[in-house]
């Protein structure tokens, strides 16, 4: 566990480079008065982390530097917040490396379930029912039932939710 403490140490030579965020003043145009900064946290010359801060001047403002500097403080605060990931400044072994289980609940599935869920199910077969009158059609729309995916139930209840 020391090793992995130490690996952490030391000093980090990062850059914080700080621009007018255009593309949010763009968006946020029929706002008068907005300050917005975008703070880009580099390690080298790979950006690892991005932050965003913006503030808006008015006519009762009655410090504007101190509004203007709450849009760049913000914005570096958020960069160094986002930059939660440790292994976007050192090299971190993977979680297996050191010894660390990983519970079930936070790994990711290997595979993915496409079938139909019980709600989707319950209501089709429902609806199945209610809307179609021919016998030896009901039992053939009731065996696809079982063998339809979500996507395919979702059209198939859209169809039957059309008929009247």
């Amino acid at each position: 566990m020391r090793e992995e403490l130490e690996k952490c140490l030391g000093t980090y030579q990062l850059t914080a480079q700080v621009e007018e965020d255009l593309p949010t003043l763009a968006l946020l145009n029929n706002i008068p008065g907005m300050v917005a900064f975008v703070c880009s946290l580099k390690l080298g010359d790979r950006i690892v982390s991005q932050g965003r801060g913006s503030a808006r001047l008015s006519g009762t403002t009655r410090w504007v530097e101190r509004t203007i500097r709450s849009a760049f403080y913000g914005s570096l605060l958020d960069s160094i917040a986002r930059l939660t990931r440790v292994d976007a400044l050192i090299d971190m072994p993977k979680s297996q490396d050191m010894g660390v289980t990983i519970p079930d609940a936070y790994k990711a599935p290997e595979t993915y379930d496409d079938g139909i869920s019980d709600k989707q199910k319950k209501f089709l077969v429902s609806l199945i029912y209610q809307r179609v009158d021919n016998k030896e059609e009901r039992e053939r729309r009731l065996q696809e039932v079982e063998s339809c995916s979500k996507a395919d139930a979702s059209d198939l209840i859209k169809s039957l939710m059309a008929v009247q």
